[in-house]
Order: C-alpha cells, then structure tokens, then sequence
C-alpha cells in the first residue's frame, strides 16, 4: 500500500508541478508584456507580484498536499470542479476543442490531480517539497531573465507634453498594418520591420520594445488597433514588441489603445496628438 501511494503520489506531485509552472511561465511573461508599466519601482514590482499570485496559490496549495494529502485533495477537486462549471458553462453549447484544452490548468486537470492526491502521498516529503518548489521558480528565473534585461535597458525618456490642434482637420486616421510594423523602433534606431501580407506576420532586424517616442513604458497601453482589416469583424493590432494579431473590433481592453497618423507635406512640421486608448 506504501509503495503505491508514493508511486501515485509522484505522479500527482508531477502533475501539479506541471500546473504550478504553466502558471509560473505565464505569469512572469505577463509581467513583463502588459505589466511593468507603473511609474515608480515599487509598482512595477507589485505588478509583477500580481501576475505571480496563481504561481503562489498553485505552490501553497501544493505544499498542504505533500504534508497533508486528503486536505490538499479536497483543495484541488473543489476548486478544479468549481472552475471547471463556471468555465464550461460559458462555452456551452459551443466547446471548442482548443478553448478547453487552454482552460485544462484550471478545469479537468485540476480535478484529476484532487483524485490522485486523495489516494497517494509522496516519499520522502524534503525531496518533494524541494522539487515541488524549485522548478516553478527556475521557470520564473530562467523565463524571466531576458525580459528583465530587456526592460532594465529601456529607454523611459518619456515627454508628455500636451500638443495644440488649432482646429478639427478631419486628417488624421489609423496607421495600416505595414505602416505600423515600418515604424517601430528601439533605442532611437529604427527596427527595419517588414509587413508579409501573405503570411501575415511581421519580421525585423532589431525586436522592438516599449521605448518612446512610439510607446509610453509607463501607460498600460501594449496593443494599438491599425487601419488594416482581416475580414469584416476583425482588425489588426501591433504588440509593442512587433507582433501583429487578429482581433475582433467589438473586443475593448485597458491595453489597447491607438496612435493617429497623417499625411504630411513635405517640410510640414506639425505637431502630432498625443496617443489614445478605448
């Protein structure tokens, strides 16, 4: 009976590791993409700690497993039960294959690890905690420590100064797609980005990143909507590091925002507005 509840209980502590890491990854990659935008250190590093949290509540929910399995079964299945009605219920009647595998950390798979931890504990319980722990957090060091550099670099020298439009011009308007990709820079330096209508991707000779004049590292916005449609209910968006998704017109995050363009004469040196969100 022993060797089988720590048989099973290995496999379970895998399974819930595998959770606690998804969660590890997402969360300091969200960190760096649609967080770190506070203005002082100390914000920035609440965000962080925000998008870290399901990392967290994975690892405590974890820890009272190993030391105590039928608690810690309890967690799981109760929360994977009630998740999982509360998710599928909003999909049905339309289940969509790869929206419910995209929810299993949080469903299906949370209710599975409940059943094994009821019937298993792992042995010996140091080296389960310490396994259990130290891979979630070699994810978070190892995923983040390019990001992290990347945003210790950015250039921040952000003007917001207010720019004057005498009158209504009617002139301004959304940039397309290649036009956005064409733009985006780093450290002042142009990225050389190219739009492949084919493909639908843009490629560049530097990545770009959340650096002015383009991009406010310390506004929310990560998405500006362009001009460029993908069929009658989708347009285009420009992540602020070069990627370019289709997304639904109706959609509306605190992320997205915009930047209007003109055309501008040559030797013209109008100002241009300030950027805009919806």
């Amino acid at each position: 009976m022993h060797r089988r509840q720590a048989i099973l209980g290995w496999i379970a502590l895998g399974i819930s590791m595998l959770i606690a890491a998804l969660w590890a990854f997402w969360g300091i990659m969200e960190a760096f993409h649609e967080g770190w935008w506070a203005a002082t250190l100390g914000g920035r590093l609440l965000q962080t700690a925000a998008y870290l949290t399901p990392m967290g509540i994975c690892l405590v929910m974890g820890a009272l497993a190993i030391r105590w399995p039928k608690i810690g079964a309890a967690i799981y299945f109760s929360l994977g039960a009630a998740f999982s009605f509360l998710i599928f219920r909003e999909m049905w009647p339309d289940f969509k294959l790869a929206a419910v595998l995209s929810w299993l950390p949080v469903t299906l798979l949370v209710v599975g690890v409940g059943v094994l931890w009821w019937f298993s504990q792992p042995r010996p319980l140091r080296l389960a905690y310490s396994i259990f722990v130290g891979i979630p957090l070699l994810v978070v060091l190892c995923c983040g420590a390019y990001p992290a550099y990347k945003v210790s670099t950015r250039n921040t020298d952000v003007s917001l100064e207010a720019r004057l439009v005498d009158e209504p011009q009617h002139l301004w308007r959304l940039p397309t797609v290649e036009a956005a990709a064409r733009s985006m820079a780093r450290h002042g330096v142009n990225c050389g980005g190219r739009w492949d209508a084919q493909t639908k991707r843009a490629t560049y000779e530097v990545h770009p990143d959340k650096e002015p004049p383009l991009w406010d590292p310390f506004a929310e916005t990560v998405y500006w909507w362009t001009a460029t449609e993908d069929g009658a209910e989708n347009a285009f968006i420009i992540v602020y590091d070069g990627k370019v998704w289709s997304r639904r017109k109706t959609q509306g995050l605190g992320s997205q925002g915009f930047r209007a363009v003109k055309d501008v004469p040559e030797g013209d040196t109008a100002s241009q507005p300030a950027p805009g969100r919806n």
